[in-house]
């Protein structure tokens, strides 16, 4: 039951988070310049620039991407897992990837929301990089997989 109670609140999570990039997009629309950023530099500093229509890329990968997990999350039988499936391990590592991915959509659509947020600010001139704050939410995204992972294996 604890885990149903966390999943559903990534789960809504999730959706804010795809609503948020669709709201953040279609508010800046008509204020962004033409050249918007459309890549960052492993230092923060935008890299690539090009028109402004890449506003909309992190809310369409979004929705694709949430999508794709969610479809995942439902069907847990089509996950690869580095060790045998039985009848006495598959319940609980059913359980553990359908969580899993409900952390991992959470973070990776609030992860498109801050790559969405400072390419706007940037574009405005509101701030002059990505700040070094990407480095960590990938770390937490990696922490999540690791841990998930462990925690399987000790359970195969």
């Amino acid at each position: 039951m604890f885990a149903d109670k966390w999943n559903a609140y990534l789960h809504f999570i999730s959706l804010a988070a795809l609503l948020v990039m669709a709201g953040l997009a279609a508010y800046y629309w008509p204020v962004l310049p033409g050249q918007i950023p459309h890549h960052f530099g492993p230092g923060g500093e935008a890299d690539s620039w090009g028109g402004k229509y890449i506003i909309w890329l992190e809310p369409i990968m979004g929705a694709f991407f949430y999508a794709g997990l969610l479809l995942l999350r439902k069907n847990p039988q089509w996950s690869n897992f580095p060790w045998k499936i039985t009848e006495q391990n598959r319940e609980v590592q059913y359980a553990l990837v359908v969580s899993m991915l409900h952390w991992l959509t959470a973070e990776c659509m609030l992860l498109f929301v801050y790559i969405q947020a400072v390419t706007i600010d940037v574009a405005l001139g509101n701030a002059a990089k990505m700040g070094m704050e990407i480095w960590l939410l990938v770390l937490v995204l990696l922490a999540t997989t690791g841990y998930y992972t462990y925690y399987a294996y000790q359970r195969r």
